[in-house]
C-alpha cells in the first residue's frame, strides 16, 4: 500500500491534463492493486442505448472495470467517470453508465478525489465513502479491497442478482410484446379504414421486421393488411 502512495504522489507532481490523464495516471496503477490486470478493463466504453441511430453525441463511460478478459455486460464490475475540476461531479453519468452495464459499483472521481457507490436493483445507490488519492490509511485499503476486488463483486452480484437480467433479450421481449399487441390493435380497431392509415402501418411493419425477422407473424396478412385498397 506504501508503495502505491508514493508512487501517486510521485505522479501528482506531474498533474495532468485531461481526464484520460486521470485515468491513465491515477485510476488504472489504484485498481491494478485491488488484483485487475491489463486485460480487465477498457476505457472510451460506448453505451448501448435504446435507439443506435438518435442524434448527437454517443455516451462512453470513461473507464469500466471487468471480472475477466471477456467483456460486456455479464462481467462487467465497477465503471469511473472522471472530472478534472473538484467542483464538477460526474454522479448522474456514472449513475447511468452503471445502470446500463449492470455494474454493482460505480466511482465519480473529481481530480485527486473520488467516491464510492454501491448499487442494487432496484434501489437508488448508496454512498459507501469519500476518499483523496495519497491520503490512504492501511485502514482504508482494507477495506477498499474488500468492496473493490474482483472476487468480492462477483459474489456481491450473485448474491444481489445484479446480472440476472439480459439487457437485450429483455428489451426484446417488452417490445415484441408491445408490437404485437399494437398489431392486434390495428386489426381489431376500424383505424385502417382511415386513408391516412399507410405510412403508420407501415411504419410499424418495417420497425416488426427490423425486430423480428424471425418472429411468427403472418406476413401475408400484413400485406393483405397494409394494401392500399384495405387503407382507402
Amino acid at each position: 500500500m506504501q508503495s502505491l502512495v508514493q508512487k501517486i504522489n510521485a505522479l501528482k507532481e506531474c498533474g495532468f491534463r485531461s481526464e484520460d490523464d486521470i485515468i491513465i495516471k491515477f485510476v488504472i496503477p489504484f485498481f491494478s492493486h485491488f488484483g485487475y490486470t491489463n486485460d480487465m478493463f477498457d476505457t472510451k466504453v460506448p453505451i448501448n442505448e435504446y435507439r443506435a441511430n438518435k442524434r448527437g453525441r454517443k455516451p462512453e463511460a470513461d473507464c469500466v472495470f471487468y471480472s475477466m478478459k471477456e467483456h460486456n455486460h455479464k462481467t462487467s464490475l465497477i465503471v469511473v467517470e472522471t472530472k478534472r475540476n473538484e467542483g464538477q461531479t460526474p454522479h448522474e453519468q456514472a449513475k447511468y453508465y452503471s445502470d446500463n452495464l449492470y455494474v454493482p459499483i460505480f466511482l465519480t472521481w473529481q481530480k485527486y478525489s473520488f467516491e464510492i457507490f454501491q448499487c442494487k436493483k432496484f434501489e437508488f445507490p448508496i454512498s459507501l465513502g469519500k476518499y483523496k488519492i495519497g491520503s490512504l490509511t492501511t485502514n482504508d485499503f482494507t477495506y477498499l479491497c474488500e468492496i473493490l476486488s474482483p472476487n468480492n463483486l462477483i459474489d456481491y452480484c450473485e448474491k444481489n442478482e445484479i446480472k440476472s437480467i439480459d439487457l437485450e433479450e429483455n428489451r426484446k421481449k417488452i417490445e415484441k410484446t408491445y408490437l404485437n399487441n399494437v398489431y392486434t390493435n390495428l386489426r381489431d380497431s376500424h383505424f385502417l379504414d382511415l386513408p391516412r392509415s399507410l405510412n403508420i402501418v407501415d411504419g410499424f411493419v418495417q420497425l416488426y421486421l427490423s425486430e423480428y425477422s424471425q418472429s411468427n407473424l403472418d406476413f401475408e396478412e400484413i400485406e393483405k393488411i397494409c394494401s392500399v385498397e384495405t387503407l382507402i
